[in-house]
């Protein structure tokens, strides 16, 4: 259980630089202008920021999601530095199955098997959730 923690700490660590700029350059994008406009219709704090700063940082938003949850499918070189898929295969991801099955047991076919299945996986988790904000999206009116 601690091992899966400190793997989960290295990748939100690693990463967060990358989605942090991403949020950056979406909050820099919006004009200053509509936050004046929501101050003199009397939006407060809380208001403004649920009602017009979430909308129109859903772009970069949408777009943070789809990128963790196809990176979460690809972890493989942290697993392999820190644990090696152990203790008792308790951090094995597909990729280190992956990376056993054809260059531990040499079992290549296997691997090339475990490989689509986990391409299938990740492609089909990705659509889903990209249909799942796009439908949110399009609910509260943000896309």
């Amino acid at each position: 259980m601690t091992s899966l923690f400190v793997i989960s700490l290295m990748i939100a660590w690693k990463m967060s630089g990358y989605y942090a700029l991403i949020l950056i350059s979406g909050l820099s994008s919006i004009n200053e202008e509509i936050y004046e406009a929501a101050a003199m219709d009397g939006s407060g704090r809380f208001r403004t920021f649920w009602k017009v700063t979430v909308p129109m940082m859903y772009p970069a938003l949408f777009t943070v999601i789809v990128l963790a949850v196809g990176v979460s499918f690809g972890i493989f070189t942290e697993v392999y530095q820190l644990t090696g898929g152990g203790p008792n295969f308790a951090t094995n991801t597909w990729q280190m199955e992956i990376y056993n099955q054809a260059f531990v047991n040499l079992k290549s076919g296997y691997a090339s098997a475990i490989s689509l299945v986990a391409a299938v996986v990740t492609f089909a988790s990705i659509g889903v959730i990209k249909k799942g904000l796009e439908k949110w999206g399009e609910r509260n009116g943000w896309s």
